[in-house]
């Protein structure tokens, strides 16, 4: 033990002097970087079930015939640009038909 002594006494000392210049010790706070702008923390997303959205999407325009892709993606909660992408795949594989105003099915 007592060979390790110094080593105990010039850890305290390196700390110190961490500490006297406001910086932490390694394994202590963020590691000396610079604080972050995110507001929130960062949430872990699930992902949706393989199809899911894709019959979400079916069932909302089955209901709502001549639902834009603006219209699904606020009744969904998702992004329009994806929607809108879902439809023209959906309407290409014969799931949904283009209307005159928006698709149905």
């Amino acid at each position: 033990m007592q060979e390790l002594r110094p080593f105990v006494q010039e850890e305290a000392k390196l700390r110190a002097a961490l500490q006297a210049i406001g910086a932490s010790a390694p394994g202590e706070g963020n590691g000396g970087r610079k604080p972050s702008n995110r507001r929130t923390p960062a949430r872990s997303r699930t992902r949706a079930a393989r199809g899911a959205i894709r019959q979400r999407v079916i069932d909302y325009v089955t209901t709502n015939p001549g639902s834009t892709a603006s219209d699904v993606a606020r009744a969904l909660g998702l992004n329009r640009n994806s929607v809108a992408t879902r439809l023209a795949q959906l309407s290409k594989d014969g799931k949904l038909k283009k209307a005159t105003r928006g698709y149905k099915a």
